[in-house]
């Protein structure tokens, strides 16, 4: 074997050795789940304890959307559209958010930020209307909501209650969708 030869060999084997190692050297990646802490830590604050929804039901249905419409949290919300985009899951076709939705913050959004705060919320039925008949496909539900916003460092915000007039329409699989929505201050 000549000089030349066996140069190349180890020339091959060190470029076999150094391919083998930087194989065997790089980790799997594998697509991993979030742990629960950090989910909970993308959960806003407003929804830590948060009811179950009976779909079937619209007056279910009408608190989770009055709640959801109101939380806004300033650590894992880009904007108010965000609490709009939670509800949607509740709402018909017809009030769902496009691709192109924005929302501009405002003072109150501001304010949450400047404060690294959320909305503490309160959802009150406002009763006075018959529940809906079993045969019947429209159902309406009043809300009363008090948010006040709030800092785990023991800011507060003035309180703001908003009224909200519901719709809610019943679906071919018996769930109920809210498809109009008021408000007042």
């Amino acid at each position: 074997m000549t000089t030349q030869n066996r140069t190349i060999g180890l020339f091959a084997t060190l470029v076999l050795a150094v391919a083998a190692g930087c194989q065997a050297s790089e980790p799997e990646t594998k697509p991993t789940m979030p742990a629960p802490a950090s989910l909970a830590a993308m959960m806003p604050r407003c929804l830590t304890n948060t009811p179950d929804v009976t779909e079937a039901d619209p007056e279910s249905i009408a608190d989770t959307v009055a709640l959801l419409l109101s939380c806004q949290d300033s650590r894992t919300d880009a904007s108010p559209l965000d609490a709009y985009k939670r509800a949607s899951q509740y709402l018909a076709e017809s009030l769902q958010p496009g691709e192109e939705a924005r929302v501009r913050g405002g003072a109150a959004w501001e304010t949450l930020k400047t404060n690294d705060a959320y909305t503490a919320i309160t959802v009150e039925p406002l009763w006075g209307q018959a529940p809906p008949a079993a045969a019947t496909d429209v159902a309406y539900a009043d809300r009363q909501v008090t948010i006040t916003p709030t800092s785990e460092n023991g800011w507060t915000g003035t309180p703001v209650t908003t009224f909200y007039n519901f719709t809610l329409t019943k679906k071919e699989d018996g769930t109920w969708r809210v498809s109009n929505i008021a408000t007042a201050k």
